[in-house]
């Protein structure tokens, strides 16, 4: 497991309780706190509504960018939550390992994401929770912008795919339950992305990606068996072998 500390908002800038709220100019010693107690990553929530109601970015790009060197820096990741365009667009400009869900995800962003080998995680899982959540912060406009945003990221992320930007599968675990991947390597394959492509952004390429080796000598033998074929999501509710580090975890007969 790798893990990014707290993620880091500005007061004010995300539901409260959440994140580590900081000043916005300390975002890049924080970040950098995160990452160094994590050993792996750090993470920003990119854009929360403002008080007109509209998702409005929470880190201006230079102290953004900033903070993101500074991890690089300490040899650890960058994660950025961004919903709106602008944040998506100041994640991208600082250089950001991934961008977590992109909901207002557009073709300008992937050109520009394949061309600086960024990782995008879309989430889709959430969603059909995204109004709720939002209900009563934003303007209706906004809502509407945000309701056909996700009406949208389907086939963004098959456009992305397309054009070569690495796709991860991610739950946004807490705002689901934990251990609910396989609904999002369905959600992959239904946005038309093939089946060999979403069991690789929720297996190896996830792992290659996080940096653990695969299937190769030497390396740890972690590994899920399935007795008919797993890129029907369905397959995955039942592994046959699960082996961790070498240990069988569970077997299915």
């Amino acid at each position: 497991m790798q893990t990014g500390g707290r993620f880091l908002a500005p007061f004010g800038g995300y539901f409260p309780g959440l994140p580590r709220e900081i000043a916005v100019e300390d975002l890049p010693a924080a970040a950098l706190e995160e990452a160094r107690a994590s050993g792996a990553w750090a993470k920003a929530i990119g854009d929360f509504p403002d008080e007109d109601g509209r998702l409005a970015p929470n880190f201006p790009q230079a102290i953004l960018t900033e903070a993101v060197r500074a991890v690089h820096a300490a040899g650890a990741r960058f994660a950025m939550h961004c919903v709106g365009e602008e944040a998506i667009e100041r994640a991208i400009e600082a250089g950001v390992d991934t961008i977590e869900h992109a909901t207002m995800l557009t073709s300008d962003h992937i050109r520009e994401m394949k061309r600086r080998s960024l990782a995008l995680t879309p989430t889709m899982c959430i969603g059909p929770l995204i109004a709720g959540a939002f209900d009563g912060i934003v303007t209706t406009d906004e809502m509407s912008r945000l309701e056909a945003a996700v009406e949208r990221q389907p086939a963004r992320v098959r456009e992305a795919h397309e054009a070569g930007v690495r796709i991860l599968a991610g739950t946004d675990a807490g705002m689901t339950p934990h251990g609910t991947v396989r609904r999002e390597l369905a959600l992959l394959l239904g946005a038309g992305l093939p089946a060999d492509a979403v069991l690789a952004a929720g297996s190896w390429d996830a792992r290659q990606f996080l940096g653990y080796p695969g299937i190769e000598e030497g390396a740890p033998a972690d590994l899920v068996a399935y007795r008919d074929d797993p890129r029907d999501p369905e397959v995955l509710a039942r592994p046959a072998l699960i082996v961790l580090d070498g240990r069988e975890v569970s077997l299915r007969r």
